[in-house]
């Protein structure tokens, strides 16, 4: 007896399956293609985020290295000590001349990694000095003198291993004597160097000490040729104590706003605001209004002085 032989499919469903396939090989390959065409939009993806993670970590890292220059810049806020004295000399005609400096105070922006120094700013009061007029027994006297470095004319280097530096400046020398007889008003300016020596006491530029001395030449008068000029050199010897300056609060450094420099922002500050008000010659320096440091008194130093007026610093 033959056994049973397994149904064999019948020509409907032959021909219904035959024609799926035939449909199915028909189809458009756009489905293969969507998943080929996502594969490659991921690695794309993959490899973009990949190049963006890249550039912000670049971007993160130069912040980062601009943070850390930026804090290796230190301001040196200084004030002359009663010892050692300070003093001013000149020799004018081969005549010998002293003052006593009374008062400094200036800032000295130090970059140890820059390897460089630069006086932010500079003010001295000196008592008066008396130059020879080239007759016997007969002298002028200068009156009181108040020095400053004009704005934007301090530049030099500094050796964070020694504390040594240097720096090139133009001073400004404020008199209230008559030296027209020299040719001069005031104030007369004068190039010098200044080097000097930062003791860092505190090993963190905290606290310390700098001792410098600041010299030049010249003669007088200033425009005249050497056969008609006498010639004069000069030597400011400066001893001072320093804090890292961050307003009166932290260290008696100046604050925005306090040109007076007596920590309080007034009346006093308002007054030299305005008697300078519309200044913009290049001996505009912050103790003479200039709040916002741009070397004039404007609109601009008016209204950052209101906004922090009857405050402290």
């Amino acid at each position: 007896m033959r056994g049973k032989q397994p149904d064999r499919p019948s020509a409907t469903k032959s021909r219904a399956r035959g024609g799926a396939n035939r449909e199915s090989a028909r189809q458009p390959t756009g489905a293969g293609d969507r998943r080929k065409s996502s594969q490659v939009r991921a690695k794309e993806m993959a490899t973009m985020l990949s190049g963006r993670r890249g550039t912000v970590l670049a971007l993160f890292g130069a912040g980062l290295l601009a943070s850390v220059v930026q804090a290796a810049e230190t301001r040196l806020f200084a004030e002359g000590v009663a010892s050692p004295q300070s003093a001013f000399s000149l020799i004018f005609d081969g005549y010998q001349t002293d003052a006593v400096i009374t008062h400094t105070e200036y800032t000295l922006v130090l970059d140890p990694l820059a390897g460089t120094a630069t006086f932010q700013e500079y003010y001295q009061e000196a008592g008066s000095l008396l130059l020879p007029t080239g007759v016997p027994g007969q002298f002028v006297n200068t009156g009181d003198l108040t020095i400053e470095i004009v704005p934007n004319t301090s530049s030099g280097w500094f050796d964070p291993a020694t504390g040594d530096f240097e720096t090139n400046d133009l001073y400004a020398v404020y008199f209230t004597g008559d030296l027209s007889v020299f040719g001069i008003t005031s104030p007369f300016v004068l190039p010098g160097v200044s080097r000097g020596n930062v003791n860092d006491t505190s090993g963190d530029y905290s606290a310390g000490e700098i001792a410098m001395i600041w010299d030049g030449e010249g003669s007088l008068p200033p425009d005249a040729p050497p056969e008609q000029s006498v010639p004069f050199v000069y030597q400011c010897t400066v001893n001072a104590e320093y804090a890292v300056t961050n307003g009166c609060a932290a260290g008696g450094g100046p604050c925005l706003g306090d040109v007076s420099r007596d920590c309080t922002i007034d009346l006093s500050d308002l007054g030299i605001v305005l008697e300078n008000f519309g200044r913009d010659d290049f001996l505009t320096t912050p103790r003479r209004g200039d709040v916002d440091g741009d070397v004039d008194v404007d609109l601009s130093d008016l209204a950052i002085l209101l906004s922090r007026f009857a405050g402290g610093c």
